[in-house]
């Protein structure tokens, strides 16, 4: 069976890597000393689903999650994508503005190689990071062994 277990760690650091890619012309305020990240959401899925995608209009799970930190709208928008997800990945709590987010060890299988995740900027109205559709194997269908991803 082509499986792999990866144990997934989300670590973020404030003010440093959020600040710096919201500050400047495009928001000349920049980012609130009280700055934290909401509950963390996302699903191990295929490539016949999609949750969110840069430059398209948000769901109404995506905006929930974007601007008040909801996540059970999402949670159903995942759910209701069928046999296309494998599971909800949702580790609880808020991140907060320091430390890691942890989830138990999450399980790709060939049928359910991507990972989506997602997490709002509070207290931002609307602001949110995240990873959609994440591939986690190479060009040649091999299975990485990590993978850093710039938000």
């Amino acid at each position: 069976m082509d499986v792999a277990h990866f144990r997934a760690v989300g670590r973020r650091r404030l003010p440093g890597d959020v600040r710096r890619a919201v500050d400047g012309p495009r928001n000349p305020g920049g980012v609130p000393a009280t700055a934290h990240f909401s509950p963390l959401i996302g699903a191990v899925h295929n490539a016949d689903v999609t949750f969110w995608e840069s430059g398209t209009t948000a769901s109404a799970g995506i905006e929930s999650m974007a601007e008040i930190g909801g996540t059970s709208a999402l949670e159903d928008e995942i759910e209701a994508a069928g046999s296309n997800v494998s599971g909800v990945l949702k580790p609880g709590g808020n991140i907060g503005t320091t430390g890691t987010a942890m989830l138990d060890t999450v399980t790709l299988t060939a049928a359910h190689p991507q990972v989506t995740m997602v997490t709002m900027v509070a207290p931002s109205p609307d602001w949110f990071v995240g990873s959609p559709g994440l591939a986690l194997r190479d060009a040649q269908g091999n299975w990485l062994r990590s993978r850093v991803v710039d938000l």
